[in-house]
This record gives C-alpha cells, structure tokens and sequence, in this order.
C-alpha cells in the first residue's frame, strides 16, 4: 500500500520586516489581531499545507485554541480578508482562507516532492495553464517561476534595506588621516575643513604629530582642528599689522647697556605675539 502524500509543512517562511496590510492589521486589532493571524497560519501550513475550510464551527474551535473570544477571532478573520491577507474571492465561493502568497511559499517549501498538487477550485497561482476541475491535478510549470519570484522578492527586499541604511547613514563610517594616521574626520567633515581652511592639511598633520608625541587625545577632532585652523589664521594676520606700525629703529648713537636678564622690548612682544609662546620673550 502506498504512503499517503504528505501535504502539510513543517515550517514556512515569514518577512520579519511586513508590510502595510499587517501594519492595519495591528492598528486596528493590536497583537491580539496579529497572534490570530499568525495563528491561522500556523493551523494553515499545518494541515492542508496552503488553505484551511472556515465556518462557525471552525472559528468557535479555533477561538478556543488561541484563548480569544468567537466573535473578536471572527472580526479579525472579515479584517483579514478585507486588507488582502486572504482572498476575498474564494472566500466567499468556497469558504477557504488562502491566498496567492500562501500558494507560492507551498509550492516553493514542496518542490522536492515528487506530487505537487493544488486543488484547482482555490488555485491561484497557476491561472490557466492547468485545466479547472474538481479533483486535484499536478502542477506544471511552477517551481522554476517560484523560484524566479521569490528570488525577485529577496533582491527587492536587499535593495530595500540598501536604501533604509543609506538613507540612515548618508556618511560613511570616519577614516584616519593625518601624518601619524590618527585623527579621526568623516569625509563631509574634511571637504568642510578644506573649504573653509584651504592650508587644514597641515594643521591636521600638526594635530597628528602633536597627539602622536604628546599622548593627548580629543574628543572631537573635527572641533579641535576649527579651533587651531582659527589661530592660526589670527597669528598670520598679526604679522602684517605689526610689521606696518612698528617704529623705525634710529641709529644707535649711545653704547648699547646690557640687557638685564629676563628684559621684556618691544621686539621680544612682537615674537611673543606671533608665536604666542611665552618662553621665547625669556633671555
């Protein structure tokens, strides 16, 4: 005697990501509506494999599986063929929860399976290339188009993701410039940098050099780097001003005294005013 066909699934496969119908579908019911329905599927894929019969006598059963009154499961039910997780159609002509993604995810979980049956009443997949009866008949035809969409689902899934991360991350991760390879910009932040401060890659190999020798670190270096590109730009524009008011030196009619030790001029200042070191004004 031969064994009989296996036609239920031991698992089947769910997009953790959703959609908008099941997006209504917890707006509308919360997770109870949403336990329901994965409920269903469940009891779907676990007997018949991609449809289950539905009447009152089902729906007064299975509302006492899943601990939820009769009438909110049989809500949840008209909610789900409203929004087009069931189809509307065989719904109502043969009193059958299926649908045409149900359909294609048996059909690609059995192409291993030597019978690949559907019951052409509830066939959604196939359309007219299998003849309609009352009787089950084989598919043809289908696995190779199954994998092809379902193949076309997963790149259009990637692809999604692609775009969320993108659109979450528009800069790429920070890279490490600098003579010492240790000053830490995102590209937007060095273009701006560039922009702003023509001359930055010196003062970031100043940066890098001063970090490198010194075993200081910043927090933000981006920050860091405005704040030296700024006095650097205060020192050179001293420069000039000074040189435009400094007085004239006179002849040195008179013996020159010995500075005294530590003395402070006028020159000593300007040094200390350009390079903003208080050492260099010490003899």
């Amino acid at each position: 005697m031969a064994r009989p066909t296996k036609e239920f699934l031991d698992y089947f496969p769910f997009y953790c990501r959703g959609d908008d119908r099941t997006d209504i579908l917890k707006a509308k019911k919360g997770m109870s509506g949403f336990g329901v329905y994965i409920s269903l599927l469940i009891k779907l894929y676990g007997e018949k494999g991609y449809y289950i019969n539905w009447n009152d006598n089902v729906c007064c059963i299975f509302s006492n599986y899943v601990n939820v009154p009769e009438d909110e499961v049989a809500d949840i039910v008209d909610l789900l063929i409203k929004i087009g997780l069931f189809d509307k159609e065989i719904f109502e002509k043969h009193s059958v929860l299926t649908s045409k993604e149900i359909q294609e995810n048996y059909l690609y979980a059995i192409t291993k399976r030597k019978n690949k049956k559907l019951d052409e009443r509830f066939n959604l997949v196939c359309g007219e290339e299998t003849p309609v009866s009352g009787e089950e008949t084989p598919v043809y035809g289908t696995e190779s188009t199954q994998r092809k969409e379902n193949k076309r689902k997963e790149n259009k899934i990637i692809e999604k993701e692609k775009e969320l991360d993108a659109s979450e991350n528009p800069d790429p991760a920070p890279a490490k410039r600098g003579i010492r390879n240790n000053v830490v910009l995102t590209e937007a932040e060095y273009d701006e940098l560039k922009a702003k401060y023509p001359d930055v890659d010196y003062t970031v190999d100043r940066l890098s050099t001063y970090m490198a020798s010194t075993g200081k670190s910043y927090p933000d270096h981006y920050a860091t780097l405005i704040r030296w590109a700024e006095e650097d730009m205060t020192r050179t524009s001293i420069a000039p001003v000074y040189k435009q008011y400094r007085p004239k030196q006179q002849a040195n009619t008179k013996a020159a005294s010995p500075k005294r030790e530590s003395s402070f001029d006028i020159d000593e200042f300007y040094q200390f005013a350009v390079s903003r070191d208080p050492r260099s004004c010490l003899t």
